[in-house]
């Protein structure tokens, strides 16, 4: 009952693995098809002329009162609006030729690089810790199994043994299968039947034994 019962937790434990193991390779797979995070592009962002004006510092636009006064022109309007347009375009190119403004960028770019940088050793991290922990969880599932291989192993040899043990009181016949009778009355004459009987019994005994002790 004890071996049977260290039987029943082992397939357990063998079947909470097993789970294991494959939610571990799953998530595994799905790391390894996403990858690593890609680094930040260093390259600036590209700037639209409606993106320049919205950009601008509004203590560099002309005071309200020295602006022209617009007229309901279209064509009026649509000069003055160019003329601003114009006017930041140079703006925002000469504060990209600005050293302190290349230095700002470079800074930034660096630590864009340095952000992705360790977001990559960071999967590369956690994918290394989930090898070892499948590693780990296969190497246990395996003694595992053959822990359980060994128990249930015995359990057939202590049944087969209780059973020839058992069969040991009747007479076994030398045909195949093996036939077991009971002889409704003792007589000398069932001596040599009962040796022989004996003699079988025990080289199956031993025959468990040796197969037990290759387990």
């Amino acid at each position: 009952m004890l071996v049977q019962n260290e039987i029943h937790s082992l397939r357990r434990k063998r079947a909470l693995l097993q789970s294991r193991c494959r939610r571990l390779e799953t998530r595994l797979a799905t790391a390894n098809s996403s990858g690593a995070p890609e680094e930040a592009s260093t390259a600036p962002p590209s700037i639209t002329m409606h993106d320049d004006v919205e950009d601008q510092d509004i203590s560099k636009e002309e005071p309200p009162t020295n602006r022209p006064r617009v007229s309901t022109d279209g064509r009026f309007l649509r000069a003055t609006l160019l003329g601003h347009l114009q006017k930041a375009q140079r703006d925002l190119a000469s504060e990209r030729d600005n050293p302190e403004t290349q230095r700002r960028m470079a800074a930034l770019e660096h630590v864009d690089a340095k952000v992705a940088n360790q977001e990559r050793q960071r999967m590369e991290a956690v994918i290394e810790e989930m090898n070892q922990k499948l590693t780990d969880t296969k190497n246990l599932l395996s003694t595992v199994e053959e822990e359980l291989s060994q128990k249930q192993s015995q359990l057939m040899g202590s049944v087969l043994t209780n059973h020839y043990s058992h069969m040991a009181k009747f007479i076994a016949t030398k045909t195949q299968p093996t036939l077991w009778w009971m002889p409704g009355k003792e007589s000398e004459a069932l001596e040599p039947l009962r040796r022989s009987t004996s003699q079988f019994v025990g080289h199956k005994l031993e025959d468990i034994k040796t197969r037990l002790g290759q387990c």
